[in-house]
């Protein structure tokens, strides 16, 4: 059983090795992903309150597209 473990342990070690790097990457592009759709979720929301029937007409279009995929 100690030697199945001891296996097990540097088996998910070498994988753990390659992973690591990986984490700073990864929270990187999941902050920019998440302040890219903060910004276009705003713009378009404020788009669809606006007053202009041809801006709330656009972002309403592009509200429904997105939603319909």
């Amino acid at each position: 059983m100690s030697d199945w473990l001891a296996q097990q342990l540097i088996l998910y070690w070498d994988i753990f090795k390659y992973l690591i790097p990986a984490v700073p990457w990864t929270l990187l592009i999941t902050i920019a992903s998440f302040a890219l759709a903060l910004i276009l979720g705003l713009a378009v929301g404020l788009a669809r309150i606006s007053r202009s029937k041809i801006l709330s007409n656009l972002a309403a279009a592009y509200i429904n597209i997105i939603r319909g995929v």
